[in-house]
C-alpha cells in the first residue's frame, strides 16, 4: 500500500522523473482491448445513494459533484490511490520549484470540450481562480494556502503557495474538475447553479436527467482515441441496499457499489460471471459535534469510545467483510508503520471497556438519573440525536449497536434516518449532535487524507455555513502547523514521524470515533465487459461511488458480444 506521503515525495520531483508519458489510447485501456460488436453497448449502475437524482451536475457543489467529476469535468493528473502511479490527464507535466511552493503545469494541446472549444490554459487557471474567488466551492481546502494562480504561457499555469504544497498534489490534481472559462464566467452564483447540461472534455455527455435516472452517452469527439468503448451509462436512482442489490444479482445492473450482505450466497453463486473486490477505503464512525456544550466535554467523548464494542458493530453491520477499526485513524495493520504505538497505549488503545466508560463520567462529576440516563453536574442528560443516510442498510445496523451498546453505560441515542441530500447538508453546515459516516477525504493509500480531512481547520467552517471537511469544527494550531510541516518533508520516516504526532487528537481529544473499516465495496459482471480492476491489476478504485476512478475504469472496458 503506498501512503499519500509517498506519492507526494514522486510527485515532489517531475511528471518526467516518474516516466509517465502522455497518455493514448492504448494507455487508457487493457492490453487484450478490442473493438465491440457494433451493438450499443450499456452498462447500468447500481449503488444505493439514498436519494432521487437532484439532475444538477455543478463540480463545484459538494452535494452533486460526483455526478460530474471525471466523467464530464476531467482532472489535470489521474492519481491511482492503489498503486501511488501517477497518470498525466489534462495536463501533459508538471514541475515544483522554490522547495514546492511554486507547481507549474503543461496544459495537454489538442483537447476540446464537448461543445467544440479548445481547452486553454486559461479555462485551467479560470476553474482554480474561481475556487479562490468563491471559498464555498473549495471542496478539497485547497484555498487555504493558494496564493495565486496565473496563465504563464499558452500552455501553462503557475500556482503559488503559501507553503510547500508536495502534500496538496492528489486534491489540486485528481480531485478538481476542469470547467470551461467561456460558460462560467457568466454564471452568477456558482455554487447553487445547477449546470444542468454540463460542458466538460470527459467521455460522457448527459443524455436525460429526471429524478429516476441519469443516462449517459459516449462523447463522439473524445480526446482519448477509441474510448471509451461503452456507449451508454445508466445511473437509477436507488434509495435502499436491498433494491441496489437485487438488481445486481438479477442482472438488471452490472456494477454496483455498496454493501451486500452473505455475498457469496445472495450475489456471487447467482451467476459463473459476477466478482466481487472491495478493498479498504478508510473507515466509518461517529462524527462529535464539538460546538456542542455537553459532546464538547471530553469525557463524555472518551466515555463512548470505551463504550463502543467495534467489533462487533461491523460484525453486525458488514457480515463479517470488514474489520472493526482503531481510535487512532490509522488502519491496522497496513499501516503499522505510521501508527503511534506508545500514545495509543496509554489509552489502553480504546478497547471495549464499558466499565471504564462508567468510570470517567462518574470521576467527572457526571451523575445517573431515575431513568439510568446519566446527568451533566448542571443535571443535563446526556441525550444525542445521530444523523445517519437511512437507505445505508450497514450503516443504520451499525447504529443499533452503538445505541445499545452506549444505554448499557447511561448514554441515549436517538436515531435519524435521513435522505442523502439532507444528511450531506446537515454533515456540513453543523446542524447535528452526533453523525455516523466516512471520514471525508479518504483514500485508501495511507493515513494522511482522512487525517487530514478529520483535523485540517482549513476544511472547517462557522455553524450555518459548509465546511468542506473537519465537519466536528475540530480547531488546533498546532495541528494545523504541523499538516503545513508535513508538506516540506522530504522522506518517508521524517513523514512518518509526523502523522504519529498529527493522530495525537483522534486519542487525544477524541473528535470523530472510527467505528469499522469501510470497504469500496464493487461489484462487476464479466460477462458482459472485460477490463475490470482486479487485485493482480489495481488501476483504479473499482467502485462506481469513486471519482474520476469511475472515468478510469470505464475507459478500461471492452464490451463482450
Amino acid at each position: 500500500m503506498r501512503s499519500t506521503f509517498a506519492i507526494a515525495a514522486a510527485v515532489g520531483l517531475s511528471a518526467a522523473s516518474l516516466g509517465v508519458g502522455p497518455i493514448s489510447s492504448a494507455g487508457a485501456q487493457p492490453d487484450n482491448a478490442a473493438s465491440g460488436s457494433g451493438r450499443t453497448s450499456t452498462i447500468t449502475i447500481s449503488a444505493a445513494d439514498g436519494e432521487t437524482w437532484p439532475c444538477s451536475f455543478n463540480p463545484f457543489n459538494p452535494n452533486t459533484f460526483f455526478f460530474s467529476l471525471g466523467m464530464v469535468n476531467e482532472e489535470l493528473y489521474y492519481v491511482n490511490a492503489i498503486t501511488g502511479k501517477t497518470t498525466p490527464w489534462l495536463a501533459t507535466g508538471y514541475k515544483f520549484s522554490d522547495q514546492a511552493k511554486v507547481l507549474t503545469w503543461t496544459i495537454r494541446q489538442g483537447v476540446r470540450f464537448n461543445d467544440g472549444e479548445p481547452l486553454t490554459a486559461a479555462d485551467v487557471a479560470y476553474t482554480f481562480q474561481l475556487i479562490k474567488k468563491n471559498p464555498a466551492l473549495d471542496l478539497n481546502a485547497i484555498d487555504a494556502t493558494l496564493q495565486s494562480v496565473q496563465q504563464t504561457g499558452p500552455y501553462q499555469v503557475t500556482m503559488r503557495f503559501s507553503q510547500p504544497a508536495a502534500t496538496l498534489f492528489y486534491y489540486v490534481a485528481d480531485q478538481v474538475g476542469i470547467v470551461p472559462k467561456s460558460i462560467w464566467e457568466k454564471v452568477k452564483n456558482p455554487l447553487t447553479w445547477p449546470d444542468a447540461q454540463p460542458v466538460g472534455t470527459g467521455p460522457y455527455t448527459i443524455s436525460s436527467c429526471t429524478p429516476q435516472n441519469i443516462e449517459y452517452l459516449k462523447n463522439p469527439n473524445f480526446w482519448q482515441p477509441g474510448v471509451p468503448k461503452i456507449d451508454k451509462v445508466e445511473v437509477p436512482a436507488i434509495i435502499t441496499n436491498a433494491v441496489a442489490n437485487e438488481e445486481l444479482a438479477n442482472g438488471q445492473a452490472q456494477w454496483g457499489g455498496q454493501f451486500i450482505p452473505n455475498i457469496n450466497k445472495f450475489y456471487l453463486s447467482r451467476n459463473k460471471n459476477y466478482r466481487a473486490w472491495s478493498p479498504v477505503g478508510g473507515y466509518h464512525g461517529i462524527y462529535i459535534n464539538l460546538t456542542d456544550p455537553i459532546l464538547s466535554k471530553l469525557p463524555v467523548r472518551q466515555a463512548m469510545a470505551y463504550a463502543i464494542n467495534r467489533n462487533r458493530a461491523t460484525a453486525l453491520a458488514d457480515t463479517g467483510q470488514m474489520p472493526g477499526q482503531n481510535q487512532s485513524g490509522v488502519i491496522l495493520p497496513q499501516q503499522k508503520a505510521w501508527y503511534n504505538a506508545k500514545l495509543a497505549a496509554k489509552y489502553d488503545g480504546y478497547t471495549y471497556n464499558p466499565g471504564k466508560a462508567i468510570s470517567i463520567l462518574e470521576k467527572a462529576g457526571y451523575k445517573r438519573g431515575s431513568d439510568g440516563i446519566f446527568q451533566t453536574p448542571s443535571g443535563q442528560p446526556l441525550r444525542f440525536n445521530i444523523i445517519v443516510v437511512g437507505g445505508y442498510s450497514n450503516e443504520v445496523a451499525a447504529i443499533q449497536v452503538i445505541i445499545t451498546e452506549l444505554a448499557n453505560i447511561g448514554i441515549q441515542l436517538h436515531e435519524d434516518n435521513l435522505s442523502t441530500p439532507t444528511f450531506s447538508s446537515e454533515l456540513a453546515d453543523g446542524r447535528f449532535q452526533l453523525a455516523y459516516s466516512g471520514a471525508p477525504g479518504v483514500t485508501i493509500d495511507g493515513p494522511y487524507s482522512p487525517l487530514r480531512g478529520l483535523l485540517y481547520s482549513a476544511g472547517t467552517a462557522p455553524i450555518g455555513k459548509p465546511a468542506s471537511s473537519d465537519y466536528e469544527r475540530f480547531r488546533s494550531a498546532k495541528e494545523d502547523a504541523l499538516f503545513a510541516k508535513l508538506g516540506s518533508t522530504t522522506t518517508v520516516s521524517q513523514a512518518q514521524a509526523l502523522i504519529k504526532q498529527i493522530q495525537a487528537p483522534m486519542l487525544n481529544d477524541v473528535p470523530f470515533i472510527p467505528v469499522d473499516d469501510s470497504g469500496n465495496w464493487t461489484q462487476y459482471d464479466v460477462g458482459v465487459a472485460s477490463g475490470w480492476p482486479t487485485p493482480s491489476n489495481p488501476y483504479a478504485i473499482p467502485s462506481p461511488t469513486n471519482q474520476p476512478d469511475e472515468e478510469v475504469v470505464l475507459l478500461h472496458l471492452v464490451p463482450k458480444g
